[in-house]
């Protein structure tokens, strides 16, 4: 195993903030819900467009 030069320390990858608070939550969820009734309207939309 290779010795780390002098000096030389390890780089920590900086954590990604968790929203903590409820309100959020409850907003990305929202969210995330609206994003997947947009896609299914879209993959239906791309469904009907296909010839059979």
């Amino acid at each position: 195993m290779k010795k780390k030069p002098e000096g030389v320390k390890a780089v920590k990858k900086p954590v990604p903030v968790v929203p903590t608070d409820y309100k959020m939550l409850q907003e990305l969820k929202h969210m995330n819900e609206t994003l997947i009734e947009i896609k299914d309207i879209l993959d239906n939309m791309w469904r009907d467009r296909r010839p059979s």
